[in-house]
Formats: structure tokens, C-alpha cells, sequence
């Protein structure tokens, strides 16, 4: 049994109560439970209150020795983001497989065929012409035939007029050169000397202005073509052109020089003639 217990206070009106008295005899106010319930509930409480405790610290420590799924989540994020070291990459590569069979001994493209070179229709074949003079013949110009083959160069010999010889220069182009031909003639006159003419020729270049610089380059070795020469006509032509009257070339471009000076200087450009400034670094 439990001894006498300490009076209890009321909580209204302040008067001493007993205890085992259910309300207070003064105000008349029930007593809400008796000081040995009280001093046990509180005993209660705080032994649960430390349980409590107790269980909270034992499973913190738990979860920081063995961390769940959730912190091994949450740290992978930052496992991500640190810098890897240079190595890594390295490393990566060398641990590639190796391709398939079927990939690595895929059929290579076939080659390309190399570019071919220009090539026409017609080619050019050049005659010397001479004129009949007192004293023999003298060479008066050069004429280049444009056709598909020799007989053509034979038919103009054939045809040739009166008091003129047509002789082959010994330089033709077939077809299968390149388009771009050129020929020249150097006139030299003197008091009381005859005119002496010379002729070049080039043919089978890529452009006009590489075959005319030859065909100066021929005149000059034959002793023609100088810069105080009385007169030089040059002419450069594309043997796809094909041919005008009698199997006469159609010349692209044309350079007169009288005594060191251009007289006359054009080529054609599609639809239309305009001056050729090139003139002069020919002569």
C-alpha cells in the first residue's frame, strides 16, 4: 500500500484538498486525477521518452555503417560529376572491340577513270604557200586546214591556183590533241631587196594564248618574228570550230604588228569581238 500522500492544491480557488478527496470543499472543483496516478504517468512517459531515444540512436548508427539504396542514388549524381583523369579516355578507346568481320572487310570503291584529255572532231594540218617569182618561189604565207583527216589538206593542195605551190610544213595535230592551234607570219622588207617571209606554227595546247606563244616561239627559230620585223600577223584558233570556205580555219584571235607597234589586236568571245589586250606580251 501506499502512504499518506501530500495534499493537493486547487487549481481555482488555491484551497488544500486531500488526495483521496474527488473534488474540492471549498469551490467544489473535481480533481482531475490523484498524485500517485500523476507521479506514475509521468514515470511512464519518460521511460517511453528514452526507449524512444534509445531506438532513434541505434537505427542512425545502423544507417550510417550499411547505407540503403537511396544514399548509394543519391551519391551516384556526384560520382558523375568529378573530372575523370586524362588516362580515362585512353584507356576507354583501348578497351573498344574490335569490329566485325563484315565491317572491317567491307569492298573498297572502285577508282575513279582518270579525266581525259580534250579532244575534237577535226584536226589541223598546216600548209607552206609559195608564189612563182623571177628567180624561183618564195614562201608568201602559212594556211592550216581544218578537217577530219588528210584528204582534205589534199584536196586544197590539189585545188591550188595559178603561180601558187601548197607543201606540208611537216606539223599537224590530229583529233586526239587538245582544241587550241596557232600560226604566224613574219614579213621583213628592204630597198631594193626582195620581202622575206617566215612562218610558225603550234598546235595540240590547252589555251589560245599557250599556242600562239609557241607558234612565235617556231618563227623565232626560223629567224622571223623579231620586234622590228616590217609586219607579223598572228592567229590562234579552236580546231571544234571546224572550218569555213575551202577548209579554212576560223581564227578566235588575231595580232597585227607593223614596225614594233599593234595595229590590230580582238578575240571572240561567245557573241561578240572585244580587244585582246594579250597582244603584247607576244612580241
Amino acid at each position: 500500500m501506499l502512504g499518506p500522500m501530500a495534499p493537493i492544491t486547487c487549481p481555482r480557488c488555491g484551497a488544500l484538498v486531500a488526495d483521496t478527496q474527488p473534488v474540492c470543499p471549498t469551490c467544489g472543483t473535481p480533481t482531475e486525477f490523484t498524485a500517485p496516478e500523476k507521479s506514475m504517468r509521468t514515470k511512464y512517459v519518460l521511460i517511453g521518452a528514452g526507449a524512444l531515444l534509445a531506438l532513434g540512436v541505434v537505427a542512425l548508427i545502423v544507417r550510417l555503417v550499411q547505407p540503403g539504396p537511396q544514399s548509394a542514388h543519391t551519391e551516384a549524381p556526384q560520382a558523375k560529376k568529378a573530372p575523370a583523369p586524362e588516362a580515362a579516355p585512353k584507356a576507354q578507346q583501348a578497351e573498344k572491340p574490335a569490329p566485325p568481320a563484315e565491317v572491317a572487310k567491307a569492298p573498297r570503291p572502285a577508282p575513279q577513270p582518270a579525266p581525259q584529255p580534250v579532244t575534237a572532231k577535226h584536226g589541223v594540218y598546216f600548209l607552206a604557200v609559195y608564189s612563182s617569182r623571177e628567180g624561183g618561189e618564195f614562201l608568201s604565207e602559212l594556211r592550216p586546214v581544218v578537217a577530219q583527216d588528210e584528204s582534205a589538206m589534199n584536196e586544197v593542195m590539189s585545188s591550188a591556183a595559178s603561180g601558187l605551190a601548197l607543201r606540208p610544213l611537216g606539223l599537224a595535230c590530229g583529233p586526239e590533241r587538245s582544241p587550241y592551234y596557232a600560226w604566224v607570219s613574219s614579213r621583213d622588207s628592204a630597198p631594193q631587196s626582195p620581202i622575206r617571209v617566215q612562218v610558225g606554227a603550234a598546235c595540240g595546247f590547252a589555251t589560245l594564248a599557250e599556242a600562239a606563244q609557241n607558234a612565235m616561239d617556231a618563227c623565232r627559230k626560223r629567224g622571223g618574228c623579231q620586234k622590228d620585223a616590217t609586219e607579223i600577223q598572228l592567229y590562234a584558233a579552236d580546231v571544234r570550230d571546224g572550218a569555213g570556205d575551202a577548209w579554212r580555219a576560223r581564227p578566235r584571235m588575231w595580232c597585227q604588228f607593223i614596225a614594233g607597234s599593234i595595229v590590230n589586236a580582238w578575240q571572240y568571245v561567245p557573241e561578240k569581238t572585244e580587244f585582246n589586250s594579250g597582244c603584247t606580251s607576244f612580241l
